[in-house]
């Protein structure tokens, strides 16, 4: 009789996809087991590398999040960082989700090892540390086209990370931190963005280079030359 109660517990666990092998062990709800999901070292200097290795039971698939996907249930990966992570697995099975953070701090020049960042996932979101970030402001700023003729327009597009305010000059004001702009300048114009946070200032300038409409012999006739690019002397 105890034969046959035990083997009706274990097709019942099987059917329930949880079988308990050795020291991995099923959970009482059947959710994902995670054992094992750490960084070393958790602190590196910027470019640096972390062997990322976990281990997990009772799930039918696991992710890694950012940007390593789906794994198998043990593993581990040689990553380089380049600014405070907090890495998420994720293991899922019929039964529900379990989620386990790891954070990896990163330093800076001068060797200023930031808090580890209080996000649940991707990298450190300033606002969730109440604006204290030690990463300087990063920017992708650009002009398109960067060249037009009087009368046409461009579009500015811009993303910025690690600032806790970002602004463009030339009349535009505050902005988002991602977003775009189209603009109609008169004459060869410099943008200039200006990302803050409490480390610093970073200013990223693009030109939008204005030509002058119309034509001579068939050829663009060229803008009036800047201030920043006037002929040399003794040329007319």
């Amino acid at each position: 009789m105890r034969r046959v109660l035990g083997v009706l517990f274990l097709l019942t666990l099987v059917a329930g996809g949880c079988v308990k092998l050795g020291n991995v062990g099923c959970s009482p709800d059947n959710s994902p087991q995670v054992h094992v999901f750490k960084a070393v070292p958790d602190s590196v200097g910027q470019g640096g590398q972390v062997m990322l290795s976990w281990e997990v039971s009772n799930a039918s698939s696991v992710t890694i999040e950012p940007g390593i996907g789906v794994v198998e249930l043990i593993g581990s990966k040689q990553l380089t960082v380049n600014a405070p992570t907090v890495f998420l697995l994720t293991a899922t099975n019929r039964f529900g989700k379990t989620e386990k953070p790891f954070s990896v701090a990163v330093g800076i020049s001068g060797g200023v090892i930031v808090d580890k960042p209080p996000v649940k996932g991707g990298v450190l979101d300033p606002s969730a540390a109440g604006g204290q970030v030690a990463v300087k402001p990063s920017i992708e700023f650009k002009a398109t086209p960067s060249s037009i003729s009087a009368g046409g327009t461009a579009e500015l597009s811009w993303s910025v990370k690690y600032a806790t305010s970002v602004s463009i000059d030339q009349g535009i004001g505050v902005v988002a931190a991602a977003d775009k702009k189209i603009v109609t300048p008169t004459v060869t114009t410099v943008y200039t963005l200006t990302a803050k946070n409490n480390l610093e200032e970073t200013r990223f300038p693009v030109t939008v280079t204005v030509s002058a409409s119309g034509s001579m012999g068939g050829l663009l006739v060229p803008a009036v030359p800047t201030r920043s690019n006037e002929l040399p002397q003794g040329q007319n």
